[in-house]
């Protein structure tokens, strides 16, 4: 391609791209969503030559991304979010771009054994699609309750014959292993049609904030990176921010473990041959952070996937200094994570430098402590941290619960095929740890930054659990943070595991009719991790966790124009109050204990939650409802109860014994409590 025409093509992607940010019209935005993909090609294109050949296409596109996040993280920090502020990025694509003297379009090789993936790609497209027709906007605890049995057998065919597929081609099978991985993990999406969980709405509250401010006081380092992702995507790609936000999650991992278990088995002997095949197996140990979209939960997609791609990247020139970009972007997106990310890049680097043995391990002692560091320079900052010594007696004790696998403890009255699958679960720990001996044998000292890391994140969880506490939080969520950190100690032995899978299949599952049998086997462990990926509600474990519906929408709309013009707080369910923030935003706050709480009970407005606890689980006593008008002065609370509450018939009656007024919504699917405050002359303060 001439250069007079590259340039000529470089920016008139440019002026396409800031057309469609700065003009209402969808043809425009079309054609600049297209315009930002190809220059975030070409500027990815312009940076391969300072990389190593083999590796330049990881390397450039994780230069580009890091950089690019923190560049958008600094913005937002100094300045804000809006569309100026975002136009600073195709810019700056161009200008690199443009720096390119040699481009020409990739070529693409036809192969056969494309002609054979596309049955298996349009059967994954049917696995896609079916869960949309079970869409519900009411109460659904569980995915397994609306989904059929044929579905699973669906599943369960395509996944042994992707499985058959890695393992007979090394890489051409790619797109089919991501595509079965983002159908893993996107069921949530597909299903609920106004979403799930509590974290996501409070999280999409925030960019929705952003978006429209430019900001959120007050600014925060923290979650800014998947906002600022999330963000600048919404307005460059023109897709709703709802929609991506939702999406995030699942398309990240499909793209992520993909690559890096691509480039983590094709490091290693035995697994070389077969590398996707390995990279699907990642998915014997459910990940269901994957499932829905939160800055932790994408951080924790950043750090696994930084841990598969570490051992190939110290071996490469500019490796460690693209780690270290990569790891300051995963810290801008959650700092745990960033944090346990960047001890195993240490501690990986100096086991690639063969370091003195007394200089690792007194990195490793240092590293122990350091998310508990990370909490005392927080409390500097913030009121939201305290930094204490607990009973270690109690602390011990909290350890021990959190960190031991769960015993097993089967329902007597579990059908035979469930409870097998509930043994082997409760079996999983031993089998995860059998994979790992398995690999220590054949890897020795390699594993060595794989298994500290491991033991210097569970260090980190007993340092957390003894010294940092949360007055903001309620009981229940005092030790969210210890079980986050659980979480991460298997992520950098994950890949070990798998590694000693493929030795097992290598020594007794090498021949023609038992590779067979290795892939169904498999193939049936990877149709119970998806099942245990998500939640399940049945005889042997009654899920705990409710969506938001279209009755909860209703009542926070009924509520915000009864109380409007008053100051009223609202003891709800936490789905309830993620529906008041997914209507309404951050609208409404009240001072309490040196800070602000919102006026929903919410896990981070623990004063509020713990009397809505008071009131569900101890009494229907109105000195509770006193407490919170006198404490906060307020004129009104409303206490809701949803229909799907497990003690709504002792809880209600009570209630009605001492509120002012009553409301039901969508014919009982909630019942709304109104309480009053009176004055002094005890007459009622009213609407």
């Amino acid at each position: 391609m001439k250069q007079k025409y590259y340039i000529i093509g470089t920016l008139l992607c440019l002026a396409l791209t800031l057309l469609g940010l700065h003009t209402p019209s969808l043809v425009t935005h079309i054609l600049g969503g297209v315009g930002f993909l190809t220059l975030g090609y070409l500027a990815t294109h312009s940076l391969r030559p300072y990389f190593q050949a083999q590796y330049a296409t990881l390397l450039s596109t994780l230069t580009l991304v890091s950089t690019t996040m923190l560049v958008g993280v600094a913005l937002y920090m100094l300045y804000g979010i809006d569309l100026y502020t975002i136009s600073v990025i195709p810019i700056a694509y161009t200008l690199l771009a443009l720096r390119n003297k040699s481009f020409s379009f990739p070529t693409i090789h036809p192969s056969r054994i494309w002609l054979h993936t596309i049955p298996l790609l349009l059967l994954e497209a049917v696995l896609f699609v079916i869960p949309f027709s079970f869409q519900t906007s009411g109460t659904l605890l569980s995915v397994w309750d609306v989904l059929p049995l044929w579905y699973v057998g669906i599943f369960l065919f395509t996944t042994f014959v992707v499985l058959y597929y890695t393992s007979k081609h090394k890489r051409t099978t790619a797109p089919l292993v991501s595509l079965h991985i983002f159908n893993s993990f996107s069921l949530l999406c597909s299903l609920y049609t106004l979403g799930y969980g509590f974290d996501p709405f409070l999280h999409r509250a925030a960019q929705e904030h952003i978006m429209q401010f430019g900001f959120i006081a007050p600014k925060t380092p923290f979650y800014i990176g998947e906002y600022v992702t999330a963000i600048s995507l919404s307005h460059l790609l023109h897709i709703p921010l709802h929609l991506v936000d939702v999406w995030l999650t699942p398309i990240l991992s499909a793209l992520l473990l993909t690559t890096g278990g691509t480039y983590f088995f094709s490091a290693y002997k035995h697994t070389d041959n077969r590398p996707l095949l390995y990279t699907l197996l990642l998915l014997l140990f459910p990940l269901s952070y994957f499932t829905m979209t939160t800055p932790y939960n994408v951080s924790v997609l950043l750090m696994i996937f930084g841990v598969l791609i570490t051992h190939t990247l110290l071996k490469t020139r500019y490796g460690v200094k693209v780690l270290v970009l990569f790891t300051l972007m995963t810290a801008t997106v959650h700092p745990l994570a960033g944090v346990c990310l960047f001890v195993f890049v240490l501690l990986s680097f100096l086991h690639h430098k063969k370091v003195n043995t007394i200089l690792f391990i007194f990195t490793a002692t240092l590293s122990s402590f350091a998310v508990p560091v990370l909490f005392l320079l927080y409390s500097v900052l913030s009121s939201e941290v305290v930094i204490t010594l607990h009973p270690l007696t109690e602390t011990l004790r909290q350890y021990i619960s959190l960190m031991r696998p769960a015993g097993l403890s089967l329902n007597d009255s579990l059908p035979s095929i469930l409870k097998a699958v509930y043994t082997y679960k409760y079996l999983m720990p031993l089998f995860f740890a059998a994979l790992l001996f398995v690999a220590y044998k054949k890897l020795r000292g390699e594993i060595t930054p794989f298994v500290v890391s491991s033991l210097v994140i569970a260090l980190n969880v007993c340092g957390v659990l003894l010294f940092v506490s949360f007055p903001n939080l309620g009981d229940k969520e005092q030790l969210q943070y210890a079980e986050r950190l659980r979480h991460l100690v298997f992520l950098p032995l994950l890949p070990l595991a798998i590694y000693g899978l493929s030795h097992i299949q290598t020594k007794y599952f090498s021949g023609t009719y038992t590779r067979h049998a290795f892939i169904v086997l498999c193939s049936l462990l990877l149709v119970l991790s998806l099942y245990f990926t998500y939640p399940q509600n049945n005889a042997q474990v009654k899920a705990k966790g409710y969506n938001v519906t279209t009755s909860d929408l209703l009542a926070v709309q009924f509520i915000a124009q009864q109380g409007a013009g008053t100051r009223y707080v609202v003891l709800s369910n936490i789905m309830t109050a993620a529906a008041a923030v997914d209507q309404f935003g951050f609208n409404q706050y009240y001072p309490y204990n040196g800070s602000l709480i919102y006026h929903y009970s919410i896990p981070t407005g623990g004063y509020l939650a713990d009397a809505y606890n008071a009131l569900l689980y101890k009494e229907q006593e109105r000195k509770y409802i006193e407490e919170v008008m006198n404490t906060l002065d307020i004129d009104h609370v409303y206490v809701l109860i949803s229909d799907y509450w497990h003690n709504k018939n002792e809880v209600i009656p009570g209630l009605r014994l001492i509120a002012d007024d009553e409301y039901v919504i969508d014919d009982g699917a909630v019942i709304i409590f109104r309480f009053d405050r009176y004055t002094s002359e005890n007459t009622m303060l009213v609407n």
